[in-house]
């Protein structure tokens, strides 16, 4: 079977549906150029709030979007699949073995968790999708509820993600603690690193370590973790009790569908130039956490992919029309980090901002970036709610 893509003013296929493959799409359908998405979910998941999910604060509706509630362009189409292939010199896509021909490729595959050389790796949950949210809250309502009594949480990673959830980890089993007195909670943050949120200025670092300190979060620093049990976390520097661990140290790229086209990938990743074009392929793109761009460090954020995105679709227009293609620049427009409710800690610009003001903006921008206006009221009312009423203890 084919799908022929081509046949109305040479689509674009992108392949992926996280923050770079839908920006990209969105800007140019704007320009009126079709666009074909392939992605193995027939939704977008917000994946910056999943610790929220996992911790109660939203559920899995709140941040899993259908792409059809926010792509509706008639120059639109949707490929459920997963690409197993993507054939540059035919210019096709193979997707469960139907061929997706295109015009210009956009590769968006995102990235999975990177458990580097760690063993017994089954013995960890991981923060990167849906799934893996609700399998965090699952696992922490069971302890939470049990007969034992006694929950030991181990986050590995001390960046935003690792951070931003054992706060909101620290006021879930708070809220598990009041119709359960015996429970009894111990939380560590086990980073490999000599300072926690490292992309962050050296002040927001010193705040964060005050405030888990504050809470009763353990920290370990220059800290590596080696092996996991189903018990303990073992690390160069002892061991750590553990009856819950989650890996947030590291992405590595998806990059299984370029398997057969290894003179594009440099370090695992997608070699691209200064224009985000995949070297040495005329009408290939890519963006996001799977790129690699020589001497150049990008952080591995959603505003790089989205910035990335207006960048590469302005370059495919460019290219078709033979003008010179425009350079991408890295840019950090700025930094917020949640520390639970009512506090966090920022940098815009030259101004840092902490304290409640942080966690309304820090909100503000999330709901701005959800897509659709229907997806975005959903979003805002359940935080009201969340506001004035307990934290859902259900399982997703």
């Amino acid at each position: 079977m084919a799908y022929d893509c081509m046949n109305t003013k040479h689509p674009v296929v992108v392949v992926g549906g996280g923050f770079g493959g839908v920006s990209v799409a969105r800007r140019l359908l704007k320009l009126d150029i079709p666009v074909t998405l392939i992605s193995e979910t027939n939704y977008f998941t917000f994946t910056p709030l999943l610790h929220e999910v996992a911790t109660g604060i939203l559920t899995s509706d709140d941040i899993t979007f259908e792409y059809a509630s926010f792509f509706k362009n008639r120059k639109f189409a949707f490929i459920r699949g997963r690409v197993e292939k993507v054939d540059f010199d035919r210019r096709v896509v193979l997707v469960e073995g139907a061929e997706v021909s295109y015009g210009d490729v956009v590769i968006a595959t995102g990235a999975s968790t990177n458990f580097y050389d760690l063993k017994g790796r089954e013995h960890a949950f991981e923060l990167k999708s849906i799934e893996d949210a609700a399998r965090v809250k699952k696992r922490m309502i069971e302890l939470g509820q049990g007969v034992d009594g006694e929950v030991n949480v181990n986050v590995i990673g001390g960046g935003p993600t690792g951070i931003e959830l054992v706060f909101e980890m620290e006021l879930f089993l708070k809220q598990l603690r009041r119709n359960n007195p015996r429970l009894r909670y111990h939380l560590r943050v086990i980073q490999l690193g000599h300072v926690i949120l490292p992309i962050f200025p050296e002040g927001i670092q010193r705040r964060a370590m005050k405030r888990l300190h504050r809470r009763g979060i353990a920290v370990e620093l220059e800290t590596a973790a080696e092996r996991l049990t189903a018990e303990t976390v073992e690390t160069n520097r002892g061991s750590f009790v553990s009856n819950l661990t989650i890996m947030a140290a590291g992405v590595t790229p998806n990059v299984d569908c370029l398997k057969d086209a290894s003179e594009a990938l440099e370090r695992g990743h997608v070699e691209v130039d200064v224009h985000l074009r995949v070297k040495g392929k005329e009408h290939a793109f890519a963006l996001g956490d799977v790129i690699h761009l020589e001497d150049v460090p990008i952080p591995k954020l959603a505003q790089t992919a989205t910035a990335q995105a207006e960048v590469v679709a302005e370059n495919i227009i460019r290219a078709r029309s033979r003008r010179p293609l425009r350079a991408y620049a890295p840019r950090v427009r700025g930094l917020l980090v949640s520390f639970g409710y009512g506090d966090g800690a920022g940098r815009i610009g030259p101004f840092t901002i902490t304290g409640v003001p942080v966690w309304y903006v820090w909100r503000t921008v999330y709901l701005f970036k959800t897509p659709g206006l229907s997806n975005k009221l959903r979003v805002a009312f359940s935080w009201t709610i969340e506001l004035f009423s307990k934290r859902n203890l259900a399982e997703e």
